[in-house]
């Protein structure tokens, strides 16, 4: 399986390793252009930060028909990774990504505002925005339940 292709912006995981300084070599080169990945229908689509830089949520672009689908992170033992809300919640990140104009603002903690974004519901039923969350270099994220065949995600060139 040595020739087995990872294609562009896959991901994959590393599992039992033998110890703390386990590593594993990358090589590739870094596309000039942003790249938009097709999310397959009904699927757990997997895909990472292809780029050799950090990035943030911010920086994904859904497409317009990206409603109702959730991206998560896993951690090293396959589960869905907690996050800490501003209100000191620590939630499982299934991030959805909301426009402006379909927040209702009593969805939002006190003071806050309605931007087009990536959020985590709170357990006090309110809606957290997490648009400056880090993607590392390398890392992977799943997109679960698309709404149908042309919903894409978009990750920035690091260019």
């Amino acid at each position: 399986m040595s020739d087995t292709q990872i294609p562009e912006g896959g991901c994959y995981a590393v599992t039992n390793t033998d110890g703390d300084d386990t590593t594993i070599g990358g090589a590739g080169q870094v596309d000039p252009e942003d790249t938009e990945f097709p999310l397959v229908y009904d699927q757990l689509n997997w895909y990472g930060n292809c780029t050799p830089v950090d990035i943030t949520l911010a920086d994904l672009i859904p497409s317009d028909d990206f409603s109702g689908s959730a991206l998560q992170f896993v951690d090293g033992g396959g589960a869905t990774k907690k996050f800490t809300l501003t209100n000191g919640d620590e939630v499982y990140g299934f991030f959805e990504y909301w426009r402006e104009d379909e927040i209702d603002a009593g969805d939002l903690p006190s003071g806050a505002s309605a931007v087009t974004g990536w959020y985590l519901w709170g357990e006090d039923g309110k809606l957290y925005l997490m648009n400056s969350t880090p993607i590392l270099a390398g890392e992977g994220f799943a997109v679960t339940n698309t709404d149908g065949d042309d919903t894409t995600i978009t990750v920035p060139s690091a260019l």
